[in-house]
This record gives C-alpha cells, structure tokens and sequence, in this order.
C-alpha cells in the first residue's frame, strides 16, 4: 500500500498543478488594428484597489527536513493585497512595503510558522504520506 502511495502521489500533484480551463487570445492578422481599449507592451499596472487571490498549492516532498520518507500536503493559497503596499496570505504572512521603488520592497513582516506533527513528521496540511521518525522527538 505504500508504495502504491508512493507512487500515485507525485502523479496526483502533477495534475492539481495544471491548468483545468486556458483561454489564448484569438491571434491578429498582419497589418490589423489592436482591438479597441487594449494597452500598448510595457510594464504592468500596479493594482489600484484591493485584490484577493483564493488557490491551492501543492507540494511533494520529504516528509521533514532529511527524511528519506515523502509526503503530499495540499497548501491553501489566499492573497490579500492593498494596492502595492499592504499584503496577507498564508504563504508571505502579514507586511507593507514601507519601501517600494525601482523594485526593491522593504517593510515589516509578520509570518505564522506551522510546527511539524511528532506522528508523522509533517504539517497541518498534509495529506497523504509522512514518517513516524520523530515520535518521542517533540
């Protein structure tokens, strides 16, 4: 059964990384006007308001830090933003760019760790797989 585990986990990661619906802008044929409203090549627009961003991100991996066992845990992805200045998600934590020119960022950060799990060695997140290496450990 592990191994079995072990082989369809990285595979099941695989997929919930893909895309499920791409879209592609229809291509312009040589010589035709851009479409009406449609910005000219340059840098990207800062957001003018605030933004969310909801996901997931799933990672494959070593069980803990120099395990030879894996894991799968499935991450949430939820980005918060104001403009370019303030910022929450799970990932990046809570912080403003105090300093936000000529793209250097700096500001304070606050982060939530998630500790490991002494059973089996991984986060809160996981889903499948781990190491019962650390019982005992803390």
């Amino acid at each position: 059964m592990r191994l079995v585990q072990a082989a369809i986990a990285p595979l099941l990661a695989l997929a919930m990384t893909q895309p499920v619906l791409a879209q592609t802008a229809p291509a312009l044929p040589a010589g035709a006007p851009a479409a009406a409203g449609a910005r000219p090549a340059g840098p990207p627009m800062q957001p003018q308001g605030w933004t969310m961003t909801v996901g997931v991100a799933p990672v494959f991996g070593m069980a803990w830090q120099g395990s030879k066992d894996t894991a799968l845990s499935i991450f949430p992805d939820l980005r918060i933003n104001y403009k370019d200045t303030l910022f929450l998600s799970v990932p990046d934590g809570l912080g403003w760019n105090a300093v936000n020119a000529d793209g250097w960022k700096a500001g304070p950060l606050v982060k939530l760790r998630f500790g490991r799990n002494e059973s089996n060695g991984g986060s809160p997140f996981q889903i499948t797989g781990g190491s019962d290496a650390l019982i005992g450990m803390g």
